[in-house]
C-alpha cells in the first residue's frame, strides 16, 4: 500500500509541475528573451537530469545510441522548446495550454496518414472534437494585444506548431 501512495503522490506532483511550467515560462520570458530562457533551462536541467540518470540502474546507453540521441535532443527538443516558449511569450497561458492538448490529435492524424496506426470511427469523432475545441479556443479568445499577450494569434500558431 505504501508504494501505491508514493506512486500516486508522484503522479500528482508531475501534474502540478507540468501545470506550473506554463506559468514559469510566462514569467521567465518576461525577464529573458525566449532563446536565452531556453538556454538557461538546459544549463540547469541538463546536469540535474544526467545526475538522476546516472543514479538509476535502469538507464543504459550503448555508444552507438549516444550520437542519434544527442542529435534528436538538440534538434527536436530545441525546436519544440523555441516554439513553446515563443508561444507562451506571445499569447496567454490558457490558450497555449489548451492548444497543447492537440498533441494526441496530431499523433492520431500522423499515425493514420503514415499507416502506422489506424483510426476507428470513435477515433475520428475524438479527432474532430479536438480540432473543434482548439478552434473554439483560438477563434473565441480575445485577439487584442495586451501586455501579457502581445501577439495572440501568432502565439496560438506557434503553440500549435510547437506541439505537432
Amino acid at each position: 500500500m505504501r508504494r501505491e501512495l508514493w506512486l500516486e503522490a508522484g503522479l500528482w506532483l508531475t501534474i502540478l509541475l507540468w501545470a506550473l511550467n506554463f506559468l514559469a515560462v510566462k514569467i521567465g520570458v518576461q525577464v529573458f528573451p525566449p532563446a536565452m530562457f531556453i538556454a538557461l533551462r538546459f544549463v540547469v536541467a541538463g546536469p540535474l537530469l544526467l545526475a538522476l540518470a546516472r543514479r538509476s540502474d535502469n538507464v543504459r546507453l550503448s555508444r552507438r545510441d549516444i550520437l542519434p540521441l544527442a542529435l534528436t535532443g538538440i534538434v527536436g527538443i530545441s525546436i519544440y522548446q523555441l516554439m513553446f516558449t515563443t508561444a507562451i511569450q506571445l499569447t496567454d497561458v490558457a490558450s497555449a495550454a489548451i492548444l497543447g492538448t492537440l498533441s494526441p490529435v496530431f499523433a492520431a492524424i500522423w499515425g493514420a496518414m503514415t499507416r502506422t496506426d489506424s483510426l476507428r470511427p470513435g477515433n475520428y469523432l475524438g479527432v474532430g472534437l479536438g480540432v473543434a475545441g482548439a478552434a473554439v479556443v483560438v477563434l473565441g479568445a480575445s485577439h487584442v494585444a495586451s501586455a501579457t499577450a502581445p501577439a495572440p494569434l501568432l502565439g496560438d500558431a506557434a503553440a500549435v506548431q510547437g506541439y505537432r
